[in-house]
C-alpha cells in the first residue's frame, strides 16, 4: 500500500493525511454499530436459532434445537466463537441482557474491518477517495445494520472485505506471512458462509497472481488451518466434522427442501436492490458505474454473488449483503469521480468543500432508504417477541413458561429468556383442555390477549407489548400466576412439540 500523502480539496487548502481521518471515521462507524447491537431486532430468526441458540445451549445446556441442527446441516464454529462473549455478558450481570448486547458489540466492533479496508482501498486512489469510502463504509444503513447482526451473512462480509483488501496488496506486494492470513480469513469466510465459494476462490486468484510460488502455499496453508477449526468445533459439539456442509448441500439443494420457505424468480435479487434503494438510484447507478471502471475486480466479485445466489430459488436479500457492501464501496469510489467531473463543468463547484457535501450527501441517502419501504420495516423485526420473552424471564419466581397459541413456530429462546426453567408449547384444538391439565407445570404464559379466557383462572395479565394495537392483533401478552411449579412438561415440552409439528 503507498505511504500516506497530503492532499488538498479543489479551494487548494490541504487536509491532513487520510489515515488520519480514519479515526473518527471508525469512532462513527463504532457508534452506529453499537446503537444496532443494544436493539432487540432481529433481521430474520436464523439469528437466533443457528446461533444464538445453540451457543446458549452450549453454555448453558438448555436451548431451542432447530429442525437443521436435527438434520445435522448446520456447522458450529460460529456457535463456539460466540459462547464466550454470551458467557462472559451473562457472569457479569446474569439478571440483564448484557450477554446479548456484548456479543452483537463485539461483532459490530470486528466489522470496523470493513470499514477500514474501504478506506484503505479507496486511498489506492487519492486521500479523498478514501476519505468518502470509509465514510460510506461507516455510516450506510445496509453495511451497519448487519455488522452487528450474529449472522452467517454479516459475519462473511466482516471476513471477506478485508480478504479482498489484502488480496489487492498481495498482488502487488507478494508476502508469505499475509498470504498466510488471507488464507485463514477465505476459510473462515468459507465456514461461515459456503454459499460465497465462487467469490472466495476469485479472490485467492488475485492475491497469488502475482506471485504463485510465494503466496499460493502460505495461502492454501491458512485456508486448512480455517477449515480444521471447523472441524474441530464440530467435534467439540458432538457432530461429525464438517459433513454438515455435504448434507446442507444435499438436503437445501438436493431435497429442495430451501424451497419450502419461498421462492423467487432468477432476477428477484436485481429488483429488490432496486426496490430498496429507489429514488437513490439517481446517485447510486452512475456512481457505481464510474467506480466499477476503477475496480473491475471488485465489479466482478459483487456480480459473481449475485449471479451464483440468483441460481438458488429460495433467496433472501441479505445472502447478497456482500454484493451490495461492494456495490455501494464503488458508488462512493465514483461519486468523488463524478465530482470531479462536474467540479470541471461547473466552476462554482470549484469553490466547495467537495469531501463535506458528499460526506453529507451519502448520510442523507441513507437515512433515506433507511427510513422508507422496504428497508424500514426492519426496524421492528422480532422486537415484540423477544422483548417479552426477556422480561418473562424476569417475573419473580418464574419456575416454567408455557407459550399458548402462538402461531410464531419457533418463538421461545432462552438466549431472550435467559432462565434454565421448563419451557413448553400448547397449541391446537385442545390447547386450553392441555393448559388446565398442566397448569402447575408452569408459572408464567406467554398467549395473545384474546386467548385470555382459556387460560386457568389463577392467571392475571401482566402486560401486552402491542397496546396501541386491536385487542386481536395483540399477540404478545404475558401473564402469570402465584405459586411454584410441579410436575414436568412431558409431551408439551416445546422441543418435543416442535419436532412432532416438523419444526
Amino acid at each position: 500500500m503507498p505511504a500516506p500523502r497530503d492532499f488538498t480539496d479543489t479551494t487548494g487548502r490541504k487536509i491532513p493525511t487520510a489515515w488520519h481521518a480514519l479515526a473518527p471515521i471508525l469512532g462513527v462507524a463504532l457508534v452506529f454499530r453499537l446503537a444496532m447491537a443494544s436493539q432487540t431486532i432481529v433481521h430474520q430468526p436464523d439469528e437466533i436459532w443457528q446461533y444464538l441458540e445453540p451457543a446458549w445451549g452450549r453454555l448453558t445446556g438448555h436451548w431451542i434445537v432447530a429442525w437443521e441442527f436435527h438434520e445435522g446441516i448446520r456447522g458450529w464454529l460460529v456457535p463456539m466463537l460466540l459462547t464466550p462473549s454470551l458467557a462472559l455478558g451473562h457472569a457479569i450481570a446474569p439478571d440483564t441482557m448484557l450477554h446479548l448486547w456484548l456479543t452483537r458489540g463485539l461483532l459490530g466492533l470486528l466489522s470496523l474491518g470493513v470499514v477500514a479496508s474501504f478506506f484503505a482501498m479507496g486511498e489506492r486512489i487519492s486521500r479523498q477517495h478514501a476519505i468518502i469510502a470509509g465514510w460510506v463504509g461507516a455510516i450506510w444503513v445496509e453495511i451497519f445494520y448487519f455488522a452487528a447482526r450474529p449472522s452467517g451473512d454479516g459475519i462473511a462480509l466482516t471476513l471477506t472485505v478485508p480478504a479482498l483488501c489484502l488480496a489487492m496488496r498481495l498482488r502487488e506486494r507478494p508476502s508469505m506471512s499475509l498470504a498466510g492470513m488471507l488464507g485463514l480469513l477465505l476459510g473462515l469466510a468459507f465456514i461461515v458462509r459456503f454459499q460465497y465459494a465462487p467469490a472466495l476462490a476469485l479472490i485467492g486468484l488475485l492475491a497469488v497472481s502475482g506471485d504463485p510460488r510465494r503466496t499460493l502455499l502460505p495461502l492454501a496453508g491458512g485456508s486448512l488451518v480455517a477449515i480444521a477449526l471447523g472441524a474441530l468445533a464440530d467435534m467439540a459439539a458432538g457432530a461429525p466434522p464438517l459433513l454438515w456442509l455435504w448434507r446442507n448441500f444435499a438436503i437445501n439443494l438436493g431435497e429442495n427442501r430451501s424451497a419450502s420457505f419461498g421462492t423467487q424468480p432468477p432476477w428477484w435479487y436485481v429488483t429488490q436492490i432496486g426496490a430498496t434503494w429507489h429514488i437513490a438510484m439517481l446517485v447510486l447507478l452512475p456512481s457505481l458505474v464510474a467506480g466499477a471502471r476503477r475496480f473491475p475486480f471488485v465489479a466482478l466479485i459483487a456480480l459473481v454473488v449475485i449471479a451464483s445466489h440468483s441460481l438458488i430459488p429460495h433467496k433472501e436479500y441479505r445472502f447478497v449483503i456482500l454484493a451490495i457492501a461492494l456495490a455501494v464501496f464503488l458508488a462512493a469510489i465514483g461519486s468523488v469521480d463524478l465530482w470531479k467531473v462536474l467540479a470541471g463543468r461547473w466552476r462554482a463547484a470549484e469553490r466547495i468543500n467537495a469531501t463535506i457535501v458528499l460526506c453529507v450527501l451519502w448520510f442523507l441517502l441513507s437515512a433515506v432508504i433507511g427510513a422508507t419501504k422496504p428497508f424500514s420495516a426492519y426496524w421492528g423485526n422480532g422486537r415484540a417477541a423477544n422483548t417479552l420473552l426477556a422480561k418473562a424471564g424476569r417475573v419473580p419466581g418464574i419456575c416454567g413458561l408455557a407459550l399458548f397459541q402462538e402461531p410464531d413456530l419457533p418463538m421461545a429462546n432462552y438466549t431472550y429468556l435467559n432462565r434454565s426453567v421448563p419451557v413448553m408449547l400448547l397449541e391446537g384444538r385442545r390447547s386450553a383442555a392441555s393448559a388446565q391439565a398442566m397448569a402447575p407445570a408452569f408459572n408464567v404464559i406467554i398467549a395473545p390477549r384474546l386467548a385470555a379466557p382459556q387460560l386457568p383462572a389463577s392467571y392475571r395479565q401482566v402486560e401486552c407489548l402491542q397496546p396501541h394495537k386491536a385487542p386481536e392483533k395483540q399477540k404478545f401478552c404475558l401473564f402469570a400466576r402465584p405459586g411454584s411449579c410441579t410436575g414436568t412438561p412431558g409431551d408439551f415440552d416445546y422441543n418435543t412439540v416442535l419436532r412432532r409439528l416438523g419444526h
